[in-house]
């Protein structure tokens, strides 16, 4: 398994959904088999799994937002740091409280991150 992730993607929370999640672990199922098939299937078949992304990442122009769960056990601290320091314009903002799913699982603190992010000048 590449530095870019560890463990199969049905542990990319590690169970640790915030308090009070029970409704975004039905949102994000609810949410997943709505997707079609052959939109999962196309998923998989563009995975970062082995690519090299110290060679893709320069050539990032646009400002970047990066949204990271603390409690992401799906992309290791190594992916991350590939993240970071490949592309040129990076904005990180951490959840300390989140993990992998973190659109399911706080999707209105996430919205503001990105709105805020879209929004500056």
């Amino acid at each position: 398994m590449s530095s870019w992730t560890r463990g199969p993607i049905s542990c990319a929370t590690g169970g640790r959904y915030r308090s009070g999640t029970t409704r975004a672990a039905r949102r994000q199922r609810r949410d997943a088999a709505a997707i079609p098939a052959r939109v999962w299937r196309a998923i998989a078949d563009q995975r970062l799994v082995g690519v090299d992304l110290h060679t893709m990442l320069p050539h990032v122009q646009a400002s970047t937002l990066l949204i990271w769960g603390a409690r992401d056990t799906l992309v290791s601290e190594a992916g991350r740091e590939a993240l970071r320091s490949g592309i040129a314009q990076v904005d990180i903002r951490t959840f300390a409280s989140l993990g992998h799913d973190l659109f399911w699982e706080d999707p209105r603190a996430i919205a503001a991150v990105m709105i805020e992010f879209l929004t500056k000048p």
